[in-house]
């Protein structure tokens, strides 16, 4: 049995890694000796659901965890009951001694050889915890305007260098089977960086004092893995993981809902020929513009709620569709501007109208698939929930799941452009892509790579622990990525 140190590092990106790698000794290093780079995340590639595979060993149609959560909130606002298993607690109660800090979700169990530790103060459960304290990256969700970032980076390296010595302080105190401590400061600087990081973006403001504010935050992280790397014994596995990784956000929205009203899928309420006329959806797009140049870095919840009609009870614009008639209508799988995003069969008015479920799916794959902006594909793939995933929370997802590609973010206004610009952008530059990073260090000799591996995915990261620990544990949707050696090989 091995002791393991990991780290997750969220929003850490194997395609950045490729381009730093040189500039980065100790993940390079690791890059260099582990089996593994590319981590394939969840559908959508958000924190909530792809964290929660990584935890759990299961893909998202089993552990039915969803919600939308990002950067911005860490704090889960649907609260039922969650029962699947952590591999931290599975690892606890197969007699490990375990020290699990700062996960994205925790709850309040005692288990007689875990100590956890989470930063926020509720659980997923909805339970306060109260057991001990874990520095906090941000001190509530903000978006911090230009004229702020040099501060934010320099709160988000200050607060890490805090959390880094409070697990480093914990993790000197006993010999731990199994310590994970996650990091988020990567993420955030993606998020409202990028733009001026990227000369290909189209908002990169040229020269500026931001240019390599991510490259520093990857030199950062990478002096953190040495760390961790120096405290720990030399036969010691080292593991690193994110379950998602970081692009461009994108710079256009398509509008679904338009196009499948289009199709004579959607039947709209009230139509509004009005909405149609040019100007008026310039003049919407601009005052969309001017909100978010009103923001300020105060709780970005609260000002939402100040200015967002829809956040007193109301649902954006669903109510302009008729739910009685409309076949089919897009559904929002991680918020706007999102590349992935899905749809949502009546299948009732289907029965009532004798109409083929089957056949209404396929045309509307066949013509998303066929979609094209100024004659070029628009949609990477679009498949049936069940092509994607198994599991007893299918009934979550939309009928139909669909990613669009990168520069393109789902919509759901009606009679208006297919297309227009994304006015967010400014603001929030870099998202989520579906490219993690799993590295593995050191791990022992008896173990080998699965015969049948065919490149890791985010469900593969619990059972992958557990074997390293040698913890038994029951099929879960992913695999262990390393098996014993046949003894005869160890001869």
């Amino acid at each position: 049995m091995s002791q393991i140190m990991l780290i997750g590092i969220s929003g850490l990106d194997a395609d950045l890694l490729r381009v730093y790698g040189p500039s980065l000794p100790n993940l390079r290093r690791l890059m260099l000796e582990s089996p593994f780079l590319e981590l394939k995340s969840t559908i959508p590639p958000e924190p909530a659901p792809s964290w929660t595979s990584v935890y759990t060993g299961l893909n998202p149609a089993s552990h039915g965890l969803l919600a939308k959560m990002d950067c911005l909130e860490r704090a889960i606002s649907n609260h039922r009951p969650f029962q699947e298993e952590f591999f931290w607690e599975r690892a606890a109660r197969a007699g490990k001694r375990v020290c699990v800090l700062n996960p994205l979700l925790a709850r309040e169990e005692t288990i007689e050889g875990l100590s956890l530790v989470p930063s926020i103060s509720c659980g997923i459960d909805g339970s306060h915890a109260q057991a001990d304290t874990f520095p906090a990256l941000l001190d509530e969700p903000l978006i911090p305007p230009s004229g702020q970032l040099t501060a934010f980076c320099a709160t988000l390296r200050e607060r890490t260098e805090q959390q880094v010595a409070a697990a480093l302080e914990r993790f000197a105190r006993e010999s731990w089977d199994l310590f994970f401590v996650q990091l988020d400061a990567l993420d955030h600087v993606q998020h409202f960086l990028w733009r001026y990081s990227d000369p290909g973006d189209p908002m990169y403001p040229g020269k500026n004092e931001h240019a390599n504010r991510i490259l520093d935050f990857y030199l950062f992280f990478d002096q953190i893995v040495g760390r961790f790397s120096e405290a720990t014994r030399k036969d010691s596995v080292l593991a690193i993981v994110s379950s998602h990784g970081h692009e461009r956000r994108c710079i256009y929205r398509l509008h679904l809902n338009e196009w499948l009203r289009k199709q004579g899928y959607l039947a709209p309420l009230n139509p509004a020929k009005h909405l149609s006329d040019p100007k008026a959806c310039e003049d919407r797009q601009h005052k969309l513009a001017d909100f978010w140049d009103s923001i300020r870095p105060v709780n970005l919840l609260t000002r939402l709620e100040e200015r967002m009609p829809w956040s007193k009870g109301q649902t954006g614009k669903s109510h302009t569709i008729d739910q009685q008639k409309t076949v089919a209508q897009m559904v929002e799988l991680a918020g706007a501007t999102s590349s992935y995003g899905g749809i949502k069969i009546n299948r009732e008015l289907l029965e009532r109208e004798e109409r083929s479920y089957d056949l209404v799916c396929e045309d509307i794959l066949q013509g998303l698939r066929q979609l094209r902006i100024q004659e070029s594909p628009v949609v990477n793939w679009a498949r049936k929930r069940e092509q994607c995933y198994q599991g007893k929370h299918l009934d979550r997802y939309p009928d139909i799941l669909f990613e669009l590609r990168s520069d393109f973010g789902v919509g759901r206004s009606l009679y208006g452009p297919l297309v227009i610009p994304d006015s967010t952008h400014r603001l929030i530059s870099g998202t989520h892509s579906s490219q993690g990073v799993l590295l593995l260090e050191n791990w022992p000799d008896k173990l080998e790579i699965s015969d049948d591996f065919h490149g890791p995915t985010v469900m593969d990261v619990a059972p992958t622990i557990l074997r390293l620990l040698d913890v038994e544990c029951p099929s879960l949707d992913g695999q262990a990525l390393v098996h014993p050696r046949p003894l005869r090989q160890l001869i």
